[in-house]
């Protein structure tokens, strides 16, 4: 069996969507590392044939060590053949990228490398790209016989022979096969096999990258070369020779991760010029590639940044067209690549402009404005991430879209008890706005308390509804400007009667005679009127006097005040509440002293009026009260000793419901 073979290789084209195929090769430069895990890359359609697939799709992922999306710069792209598109973003942190395949229609593959600096890292990683060969190999066996070709796992055919014995097999070709076996099957079951050379020419296995593409005359570029195999797997090992008309490479290639290699180069005493620093694989001739780095006299000092505005809101375009220039010690213009850019809040889109002075694209996010993050600032860097000049911008929120209301609970309609109201203005992204101008309202009830405050960004108020004896919902109205909310509120009647208890201390000075201190027991019931703020009882005490607060002398003073009261205890905060009050009733005085005439002890009936002033605070189910007292007291009969028993005084007590 005589086999002619030889690649012809023709057309097609199509781009679909994404295969779930990936393929990873990545790594962080040294000083400048994020993890080897930072980019993704996987490409439709996953067989590239050339001179068929007019274009393929690459998507590119990048993550941070965190798996968060790595979402700072657009990644720089490289192949070393064909042609690849700027990325286009597609979400936070994944791209896609056109392919377009060479012309040089044989098996061989693309070497495409990414790679995006951050503030103090770069990320670098690469993936190759396999381009099949579409071809046809001629098999000459017995006339008749059927010819099969075998490539790897694939199989084509089978073809039967002419009448002279030959078979021409289409074939597809991955890179990396050079020989494939023809299996020749005759009239009579006959088998025989042979290899064929497939004759597929060499290509160039080598990419190269310089990261530091722009360095002064004292300083050191980093370029990164990858190598593969025929088939494109990276190689773990490569014997590199390097080639260099000024300058110096500083040592020998250093292997980095699996195909990838770092090479250091000093420019030494070279003068201002674009270098070239070549590179080239031992044992395949054609593997072999360049990079060029542009050597400046004086290295980057500082940087001029202008901005088109200082404060953005979340309402306006959130691109922000920031002008770079950077200069060296002597205020020379510096080229552009021998900076970085990197921002802390948002994202760089794009970077364009002149070699000295760029246009740089920054992208605020919308929803941008948080409690700890009212800025965001975009540095100029060095390569060696010294910061040449940084402008901050302030991030505010925008217009108040709508309004929201925090829910609130069902509340007792006793006219005393309320809820709080809690509302929020938020604008189109989600930011707070400083509620400033809100109105609340609703059928029935006040609202006490009005607040707005502007470090939480939220409207406070206390919504004290009216009296209600049955269950009821009332709506609470808000309003900023053109906007209105309106929140259902469950109502529950209030409970009827209300006991209010009052256990206290009190007090009664009687203008410099006698000073009197005891408990007291108030007991009043709330009545239907001003929204049951109004409320009326009794009150019982037993006042002692204390002698060494006494300017008479006593053996045994007690008062037993027997007061009725009514009073108004309107609630004016959420937990601050008024009282106004007026008590009188009778009083009954047991006095035992030492007279001229003899030792007296009498029991005197009297009357008492008094005012009561006093305020009352929340305390866990009932209010802690403090009342001033002042009143009047007149004993019916003749008094025994010469003291007036009522007087002014305070009552310290603790008022609850039952």
């Amino acid at each position: 069996m005589r086999v002619m073979s030889g690649l012809s290789l023709l057309a097609l084209v199509v781009v679909v969507g994404f295969s779930a195929r990936a393929q990873d090769a990545v790594v962080a430069v040294p000083t400048r590392t994020l993890d080897v895990d930072a980019f993704t890359f996987t490409w439709q359609p996953t067989r590239i044939v050339v001179g068929e697939t007019a274009q393929a799709v690459v998507r590119i992922a990048a993550t941070n060590d965190d798996g968060k999306a790595l979402d700072v710069v657009p990644p720089q792209l490289v192949t070393s053949t064909g042609s690849i598109s700027a990325p286009e973003r597609q979400e936070p942190g994944v791209w896609i990228a056109r392919f377009t395949p060479p012309k040089e229609a044989f098996p061989h593959v693309a070497i495409v490398s990414a790679t995006i600096d951050t503030a103090d890292e770069t990320a670098v990683g690469f993936v190759t790209l396999p381009l099949w060969g579409r071809g046809q190999t001629t098999v000459r066996t017995k006339p008749g016989s059927q010819v099969t070709v075998f490539v790897g796992a694939d199989s084509f055919g089978p073809v039967d022979s002419d009448a002279v014995g030959d078979a021409v097999v289409p074939i597809l070709v991955p890179p990396g096969p050079e020989h494939a076996v023809a299996r020749s099957t005759d009239a009579s079951g006959n088998e025989r096999r042979k290899s064929i050379d497939l004759g597929v020419p060499g290509f160039n296995r080598l990419t190269m990258i310089a990261l530091d593409d722009v360095v002064a005359g004292d300083g050191s570029a980093r370029l990164l070369v990858f190598a593969v195999d025929r088939k494109g797997a990276p190689l773990s090992e490569a014997n590199l020779d390097t080639t260099v008309v000024t300058g110096a490479i500083v040592g020998e290639p250093r292997p980095v991760a699996p195909g990838i290699f770092e090479l250091v180069w000093k420019p030494g005493a070279a003068p201002a010029q674009v270098a070239t620093i070549g590179i080239a694989l031992e044992g395949a001739p054609l593997s072999k590639t360049s990079a060029s780095v542009r050597v400046i006299a004086g290295a980057p000092s500082r940087a001029a940044i202008v901005v088109p505005r200082q404060a953005v809101t979340a309402d306006e375009n959130p691109e922000l067209v920031v002008g770079v220039s950077v200069f060296d010690t002597g205020d020379n213009p510096v080229p552009f690549g021998a900076a970085r850019v990197d921002v802390d809040v948002g994202r760089i889109d794009r970077i364009s402009g002149s070699d000295t002075t760029r246009q740089v694209t920054w992208v605020l996010p919308r929803s941008r404005v948080t409690a700890g993050q009212q800025t965001a600032t975009l540095f100029v860097r060095a390569v060696d991430g010294r910061i040449l000049g940084q402008r901050e911008i302030t991030l505010l929120p925008g217009q108040a879209t709508s309004l929201q209301v925090q829910p609130m609970e069902p509340v007792v309609a006793d006219g005393s008890t309320g809820v709080a109201v809690v509302v929020a203005a938020i604008d189109a992204w989600g930011n707070e706005v400083v509620p400033v101008g809100i109105e609340v309202s609703a059928v029935d009830g006040r609202f006490v308390g009005k607040t707005v405050d502007t470090a939480a960004r939220r409207f406070r108020a206390l919504y004290v509804p009216k009296p209600r004896e049955g269950e009821d919902v009332v709506n609470v109205d808000v309003k900023l400007g053109a906007l209105t909310s309106s929140t259902p509120l469950r109502l529950r009647p209030r409970p009827r009667p209300l006991l209010l208890v009052g256990p206290a201390i009190g007090s009664s000075w009687s203008y410099g005679d006698v000073t009197a201190v005891g408990p007291e027991l108030s007991l009043l019931v709330r009545l239907p009127l001003f929204d049951g703020a109004v409320h009326a009882g009794v009150s019982l005490g037993l006042l002692e006097a204390v002698p060494s607060l006494s300017s008479a002398t006593f053996e045994q003073y007690r008062t037993f005040p027997v007061l009725a009261e009514a009073g108004w205890r309107p609630l004016l905060l959420p937990d601050l509440g008024l009282h106004l009050g007026v008590a009188g009733g009778l009083l009954v005085v047991d006095v035992e002293a030492q007279t001229a005439a003899g030792r007296l002890r009498a029991i005197q009936p009297g009357v008492v009026g008094a005012v009561v002033v006093g305020v009352a605070y929340r305390v866990g189910p009932g209010f802690l009260e403090l009342d001033g007292r002042v009143g009047y007291g007149h004993l019916v009969e003749v008094p025994v000793v010469d003291a007036i028993p009522f007087g002014a005084g305070l009552v310290l007590g603790y008022r609850f419901g039952i």
